[in-house]
């Protein structure tokens, strides 16, 4: 019972808290069909990404691209990043070296 009255506060808080529109100010898809593929986004709050892929010789999606995310300070992080068959592999300011 004690779940279920959490459940219904967690709900309540949910729908409590101010919501926040936010605007695309680009989408962009290109699929060629053949595993090779492009895609950019991004939106009036900050947010961004583009990604390249291309098939693998192992079977696996080879991607390439950049993200940015928002930080707690009310700035930006850009993470670059390679997937391959070497696996994710990220480069940023705000990644550990």
């Amino acid at each position: 019972m004690k779940f279920i009255a959490a459940f219904f506060c967690l709900v309540a808080v949910a729908a409590a808290a101010p919501q926040q529109e936010v605007a695309v100010l680009r989408d962009e898809r290109v699929d060629q069909g053949d595993g090779n593929f492009n895609y950019a986004f991004a939106a009036d709050n900050g947010i961004e990404m583009e990604v390249s892929g291309t098939p693998g010789a192992e079977g696996q999606v080879n991607m390439r691209g950049f993200y940015v995310l928002p930080l707690a300070d009310g700035g930006f992080a850009r993470i670059e990043f390679i997937a391959d068959e070497n696996g994710f592999q990220p480069t940023g300011d705000i990644i550990p070296k």
